[in-house]
Order: structure tokens, then C-alpha cells, then sequence
């Protein structure tokens, strides 16, 4: 399909990924396709199709990263399921003496943190699907709701906030708590959205960016 990128072989010169950047060593973010899309329009002009070889190139000399089916496993999975399983056992034990700093800071309760980190594991897994066409739109939405929210110190910490945030917009969407409208090329014209849903979201992201520490 239009989004079905082989990024091992070919980048797709419209940008219909997802992608993170580098703005520095210890500082990454999220760009959705249609930012990417203008920001190589807008300073390169009209990209011929020419295999994705030139818009690779761009996307290397400015630290930009296309996300891979495989980029959710190794770090970003490991990573995670470590801090869930040191957190399954401090919800056991009652006791939060043993969990790391960077989790112990995190103003949630026990339980929730634990829940969260659990959620993100499986949302690695509904996170593959980001290849489909549907998630040329799915990207966008994401950006527009919690785009400002998903910048890291790590690659592998935007890649995790990401699939997190993808999976339970899905699940909102479902719901009916947000909706929205794209065109053919997968832009979004209009969308909707209920406030405190995506607010929870955003406190979620703290104990995610946490367990990727």
C-alpha cells in the first residue's frame, strides 16, 4: 500500500512514516508525515521520484529517522518489559524502596505505573500495524494530540511514547472519544477530541519516558 515503505531499501520521497530527529545527543523528538513532507518541500522544492535516494539523503544530514516494524523490538521492548517486571514486583511487595529513580519520582501510584508499562509492551505489538495505509492519517492525528509531548533523550524513548500514544488513540477513536476527518493523501482536515482523555494520555508519557531512562 501507499504507506508500505521499505525503508531497508528505499525511503518514500512523500515522508508517509513515521520518523524521529535528532536535535541533539541526548535529545530527540516525533515528526509525522505531513511535517516532514512540507519541511523537504518547502526547502528542497519538488523531489523527483528517484527511488527515495535523494530524500534519504536529506533525512541523514538532518538527523531524521524513519521507524521500522523493527525498531519496536531490541532496546525499546527490552527496556520496557524490565521496568515492568521490576515494577510487578514492588506492586507485590507493596514496596516502592527497590524501584530505580527515574520511576520512583513519577507522582502515580504503584498499580497505575505498573498497568501503564504492561499496556506499552502489548502496545509494541499494535504498533507494527503503523505500515497500513489507514496510519498515514493515524500519524498525523497522533502529532496534532501529542506531537509536543513525545520528545525524548533516547530514540528508543520516542519510538515507545509513540506506539503507547498510537495504540490508545486507536482505542479512543473506538470509543468514539476522538474522531476525525483526513483526505486521499492521508492529511488531516478536521478532528475532535475529548480533553481529559488525551490529558491522561500525556500524564501516561511520564511513565513511559521514565522506564526508558
Amino acid at each position: 500500500t501507499y504507506c508500505e515503505n521499505n525503508p531497508v531499501m528505499f525511503v518514500d520521497p512523500t515522508g508517509k512514516a513515521p520518523h524521529t530527529i535528532m536535535f541533539s545527543k541526548n535529545s530527540y523528538g516525533f515528526l509525522s508525515d505531513s511535517v516532514v513532507d512540507n519541511a523537504i518541500e518547502s526547502s528542497y522544492g519538488a523531489i523527483p521520484f528517484v527511488g527515495g535516494l535523494m530524500v534519504e539523503g536529506i533525512h541523514k544530514m538532518n538527523g531524521i529517522e524513519t521507524m521500522t516494524k523493527d525498531d519496536l523490538y531490541g532496546k525499546v521492548k527490552d527496556k520496557l518489559s524490565l521496568a515492568s517486571d521490576i515494577m510487578s514486583q514492588a506492586e507485590k511487595l507493596g514496596n516502592i524502596s527497590k524501584l530505580p529513580n527515574n520511576l520512583k519520582i513519577v507522582a502515580v501510584s504503584i498499580g497505575r505505573k505498573a498497568s501503564i508499562l504492561s499496556y506499552a509492551i502489548t502496545a509494541i505489538d499494535i504498533s507494527k500495524q503503523f505500515a497500513e495505509s489507514d496510519n498515514c492519517a493515524m500519524n498525523d492525528l497522533v502529532d496534532r494530540l501529542i506531537g509536543d509531548h513525545l520528545g525524548a533523550s533516547t530514540r528508543e524513548g520516542v519510538i515507545a511514547k509513540y506506539a503507547y500514544s498510537i495504540s490508545r488513540i486507536k482505542e479512543l477513536i473506538n470509543k468514539g472519544k476522538v474522531s476525525y476527518k483526513a483526505d486521499w493523501l492521508g492529511s488531516i482536515s478536521s478532528y475532535s477530541y475529548d480533553k481529559k482523555e488525551i490529558e491522561r494520555i500525556i500524564e501516561d508519557l511520564k511513565v513511559i519516558d521514565a522506564a526508558m531512562k
